[in-house]
């Protein structure tokens, strides 16, 4: 591990976070460097690319889920994930909007964040819940919902259940927000409730993205619903 030295103390933003890529895909034996590494480095990144590889082998775990939800609560730049070789780290996103292709670099920098909130959520860590529930009251309309139920189908059980405890929200923004996540992603009677109850009062942008979550919802009294609404 310690032959990584020169380039995760590189100069180099790039140079420190593809040594972090590549120290992270040598299994046990980077272990030892990579949790001294994760404490020197001074760069975000490098600690949060290296806070995973230790959560991957349940090292420093206190340590590496708190640095994760400090970088979700306090960085101002979107993300994005890198391919590099044979691996992939997490970076600060260098990507502009392109129309004909469709990506949007604020749809691709919620999907890496939710990525990392699964995480929090998948080790239980105790604030995943409300950095969730921020992350819904924050974030674009619609764009976090496709974005989440993206994540979703990947996702272990937890995050799902987060999301589904966040249909009782006080916040309608965010009960909202977890339907439509909900919804999109597959069969979930409560988050059609939530849905229907809240289509009347929404504004014309929001009844959209509803009238496309009750689209794919897996639910009996959604296409009654959606035909009503067209007669």
């Amino acid at each position: 591990g310690y032959a990584f030295s020169p380039w995760l103390f590189s100069e180099s933003q790039e140079r420190r976070l593809k040594a972090a890529s590549l120290l992270a895909k040598t299994g046990k034996h980077g272990l030892s460097f990579a949790k001294e590494a994760f404490f020197r480095s001074q760069d975000l990144y490098v600690k949060m690319n290296l806070g995973m590889y230790l959560l991957l082998h349940n090292m420093n775990e206190d340590e590496a889920l708190e640095l994760l939800f400090r970088g979700l609560n306090y960085s101002k730049d979107r993300w994005m994930w890198k391919e590099f070789h044979f691996t992939e780290y997490l970076a600060p996103s260098t990507l502009r909007f392109d129309e004909e292709l469709g990506a949007h670099p604020e749809a691709i920098n919620q999907a890496a964040r939710l990525q990392v909130l699964a995480l929090l959520a998948s080790k239980r860590f105790p604030e995943a819940k409300e950095a969730i529930r921020k992350f819904l009251k924050e974030k674009t309309w619609g764009i976090s919902a496709n974005a989440s139920a993206l994540l979703l189908s990947e996702s272990d059980p937890v995050s799902c259940l987060l999301i589904e405890e966040l249909l009782d929200d006080r916040d309608e923004k965010i009960s909202l927000q977890a339907a439509l996540i909900l919804s999109l992603w597959g069969n979930s009677p409560r988050a059609v409730d939530v849905l229907i109850k809240n289509f009347s009062s929404s504004d014309r942008e929001k009844k959209l993205f509803i009238i496309e979550a009750l689209g794919s919802a897996k639910d009996e009294r959604a296409l009654p619903f959606l035909v009503d609404r067209k007669s």
